[in-house]
């Protein structure tokens, strides 16, 4: 029986992770957890801020009217501003936290925060001279799809990537029927470990990125 690595969240890294998975005998499968719909504006005019801060993809918007430099958190949100032609500096950093802590040792300036309806950490505990625009929303999507709860119940799927802790809250909903005992949770870090059982077996990356989950990807049927 072939072992599945199913992969919980559809981007542009897919496709490395993908094949990753594939390097290491596993056979992907994908099943996004979630639905981005854009609810903001796609023309952001931004003249008034010296600082833009970008902790998603789905954060950017088609058109941005602006002077000010992007802070930026992962790969994937700097490679979004490329595609729209940002040509201001973007400073690029692996975590939140790491970009927080840059931004302390700056003159405080307003600092515009373009995020989706639901994030990780609230910058507004952290920051006071911060405005907000909220561009999407990620929402949960209500069961997965039939060929996935099939192999969920064939037991095939031995590997499961997940991405946050709100994914990993909402993954264990949708499988709450199912047993998971074969399956090793491939986590992005190690505060989503927080949402799974504790008798799950958990493997957690210590980079927060693909290369991360890779580094610490077990080879299939090890």
């Amino acid at each position: 029986m072939a072992s599945h690595a199913l992969i919980t969240r559809i981007d542009e890294a897919n496709e490395t992770l993908a094949a990753g998975l594939q390097a290491k005998g596993w056979q992907p499968v994908t099943a996004p957890l979630f639905n981005i719909i854009q609810t903001g504006p796609q023309t952001i005019d931004a003249q008034q801020y010296r600082r833009i801060i970008i902790t998603s993809p789905h954060a950017v918007p088609a058109q941005i009217i602006t002077g000010a430099d992007f802070y930026v958190v992962g790969e994937r949100a700097q490679k979004a501003l490329a595609k729209i032609g940002a040509t201001t500096e973007v400073k690029a950093f692996p975590t939140i936290d790491a970009l927080l802590a840059n931004l302390a040792q700056e003159p405080a300036t307003p600092i515009l925060y373009l995020r989706g309806a639901h994030v990780k950490k609230d910058l507004k505990t952290a920051l006071d001279n911060l405005d907000e625009i909220t561009l999407y929303e990620a929402r949960p999507r209500e069961t997965l799809p039939e060929d996935i709860k099939t192999m969920l119940a064939k037991k095939s799927i031995k590997l499961v990537t997940l991405h946050s802790p709100r994914s990993a809250a909402i993954f264990m909903g949708l499988v709450a029927d199912y047993t998971l005992d074969e399956v090793v949770f491939l986590c992005m870090s190690e505060d989503i470990a927080k949402e799974l059982p504790r008798t799950a077996r958990i493997i957690a990356a210590v980079q927060p990125n693909v290369t991360g989950l890779l580094n610490v990807c077990p080879k299939a049927n090890s």
